[in-house]
């Protein structure tokens, strides 16, 4: 993970915690019969000049959502946040309700860069969640239109 600005092992068993929640949410959606491709990010990285957030994935999962990808059309973002510290996890989750699939997507922002990405989204009108795999040789990405939802 990229410096969190603070206690590294405070920040990391917070995340930990965030993740556990994120495979108790992620049940909770197969439990009403969806197929859920859970994330389990690497790597953070914010791209202010793009309104963008770049998530580094596995390659087995990043081969997953493009699979789901292929017929999935996203109805709805929930968005679950924690602040810790000076950072904020997030928790994005695009659902498709007539394929009963959803993509859970934690990431976390922090950093000098924070307050730039949050600036640049919120005047954009909307900010893009970009998840590729370490080969960065593709993308996936989510628009979510009202970005405040990460940010508020």
């Amino acid at each position: 993970m990229t410096d969190n600005g603070g206690n590294s092992s405070s920040f990391a068993s917070s995340w930990s915690a965030f993740m556990d929640d994120l495979h108790t949410t992620a049940e909770e959606y197969r439990d009403r019969g969806y197929e859920v491709v859970e994330i389990h990010t690497g790597d953070v990285v914010a791209l202010p000049d793009n309104a963008a957030i770049d998530i580094l994935a596995p390659g087995d999962e990043f081969e997953t959502l493009q699979t789901l990808m292929n017929d999935f059309e996203i109805d709805e973002y929930s968005v679950f946040t924690a602040d810790v510290g000076s950072s904020r996890f997030v928790l994005v989750i695009a659902e498709d309700h007539d394929q009963q699939a959803a993509v859970c997507c934690p990431l976390f922002i922090h950093g000098p860069k924070s307050q730039a990405i949050k600036q640049r989204a919120l005047a954009a009108g909307f900010i893009q969640i970009q998840i590729r795999p370490l080969s960065d040789d593709d993308h996936v990405v989510f628009t979510i239109d009202n970005p405040s939802l990460l940010f508020d």
